[in-house]
């Protein structure tokens, strides 16, 4: 069968995004399907003038840097260079792995007027319920477009929030109505489609478990210096942010003769110095680590695929929802999340294995229902 799979494609440097579609694609591929990526980028909204500064009163820090940036450059050269040899290698990976329709999209109303051609349409994962500041494209991801008779399935979809304004609600009700499978990250989601009239929600694990963690090593592309013993620490940016304090993970390091390895996404920008790594070589970095810290969901899904020494810098502020993944990813391993709180670090001697195995199992057999009809 044609499945036709909508999700967030566009980071230039999100390791997680990338990965949770290529493990969608490679599944239904490995059960004789033909899935490809439903080619929408949906244009960002140019915010009026009053909008802008009412931002920028609300956010005063937040808006002097965006103009210090504009006005003077914040990074070095080095970094502006390293992001963009990273986003290449995203781009060559993209080309290598991923099916993408012929047709483009930009908006909700191109996605109508021209549907993509498929059996199934999927959407999720990777916060595709999350308007993200342009709530005008998320009725795309709840699969508005295309002929009545096509199966429409939500694997895993994450809202990335724990509450939906009444507006929302009026539009989003009638669009899950049409869907015949609804599955979301997490057990919070299941609160929010009831809260949308959707009382047969159930919770699937993030399409990354599609794949075990042997093809990942098969993938991976280990450091170019595998004695090292290093700590790696990923962290993305996310409004609200975290109250971690890269010195004292430093000190921490030091102690035990570790360096750190630093990779940041979702366009975070401080003074230490980092890598830019593809990502293969993002997946070699987590496999050979020594501990791994991280803020991110799939930075902490393959820390526990790879059974690293892992610590977790919980979120705060307008991101604070975004907890939930984490909290639900542990809860179906019987287990409390290793938050690392205060900047103590020692939550990383914590010597806990988890067996990742049965997720796997659960998210093949869920989406093989989903797109089977049973």
């Amino acid at each position: 069968m044609k499945i036709g799979i909508i999700t967030h494609h566009w980071g230039r440097d999100n390791y997680g995004q990338y990965l949770q579609h290529y493990a969608m694609q490679e599944f239904l591929r490995s059960q004789g399907h033909e899935p490809f990526l439903i080619n929408f980028v949906p244009e960002t909204p140019v915010l009026p003038w009053h909008k802008l500064l009412l931002k920028a009163a609300l956010h005063p820090l937040r808006a002097l840097n965006v103009i210090w940036t504009r006005l003077f450059g914040q990074r070095e050269f080095s970094q502006v260079s390293g992001d963009a040899l990273r986003y290449q290698a995203f781009l060559q990976f993209r080309e290598r792995f991923f099916s993408i329709s012929s047709e483009a999209y930009s908006s909700v109303e191109q996605l109508q007027c021209n549907p993509p051609c498929a059996d199934i349409y999927i959407t999720g994962s990777d916060q595709v319920w999350n308007p993200f500041g342009f709530f005008s494209a998320i009725p795309a991801f709840f699969l508005n477009f295309g002929k009545p008779e096509v199966r429409r399935v939500a694997y895993a979809a994450s809202w990335g929030r724990t509450e939906i304004p009444a507006k929302e609600q009026a539009i989003i009700t009638p669009l899950l109505k049409n869907f015949d499978v609804v599955t979301v990250r997490e057990s919070s989601g299941i609160d929010l489609c009831r809260l949308c009239g959707c009382d047969y929600a159930s919770c699937a694990p993030d399409p990354t478990f599609l794949l075990s963690v042997d093809h990942y090593q098969e993938i991976s592309r280990p450091p170019s210096c595998k004695e090292e013993k290093y700590l790696l620490l990923y962290r993305v940016h996310n409004t609200g942010g975290d109250d971690f304090d890269y010195k004292k993970l430093a000190a921490w390091a030091a102690l035990r003769g570790l360096r750190i390895k630093y990779i940041t996404g979702n366009g975070l920008n401080d003074e230490f110095e980092k890598e830019y790594p593809s990502i293969e070589e993002w997946l070699g970095l987590i496999a050979n680590a020594e501990y791994f810290v991280t803020n991110s969901f799939h930075g902490t899904v393959f820390g526990l695929m790879f059974r690293k020494r892992l610590g977790i810098i919980r979120l705060k502020g307008a991101s604070k929802g975004m907890n939930a993944r984490v909290e639900t990813l542990w809860a179906e391993l019987n287990a409390d999340p290793l938050y690392i709180d205060d900047n103590n670090f020692d939550v990383l001697e914590q010597a806990q294995e988890f067996d990742t195995g049965m997720l796997t199992e659960k998210a093949r057999l869920i989406m093989l229902n989903a797109v089977n009809g049973q």
